[in-house]
């Protein structure tokens, strides 16, 4: 049996935006969510669009790509690589890392 981590407290928000679906989000401007720069904090992910509306997870678990030192289960310091990638950065906020894969250079995390 697989693990799933998909429900546990989800939260999604509705914002306008011009994020695409699995990209990394900061806050632009009051009620307005866009892709994130490198090193930023993450706000959430993007999992919807329809015209400039993003729906935003803002909580829950989520799995999304790192880049360069693998993150260690546990509580990590993240912030954005890219829109779509995480790296583990001093300066980041702490995340609970669920599930490393470093074959797929992917992450599971807790919003």
């Amino acid at each position: 049996m697989s693990q799933m981590y998909n429900g546990l407290n989800e939260a999604i928000a509705t914002f306008n935006g011009n994020a695409e679906i699995g990209e990394l989000i900061t806050i632009a401007s009051n009620g307005v969510a866009i892709k994130a720069a490198s090193d930023k904090d993450i706000i959430g992910v993007c999992i919807s669009k329809r015209c400039e509306l993003n729906g935003i997870q803002l909580r829950g678990a989520v799995t999304v790509n790192y880049t360069g030192t693998a993150p260690v289960l546990g509580y990590n310091n993240l912030q954005t690589a890219s829109p779509t990638s995480v790296k583990v950065s001093a300066s980041g906020r702490a995340y609970l890392v669920l599930n490393v894969d470093s074959t797929t250079k992917q992450v599971t995390i807790l919003l």
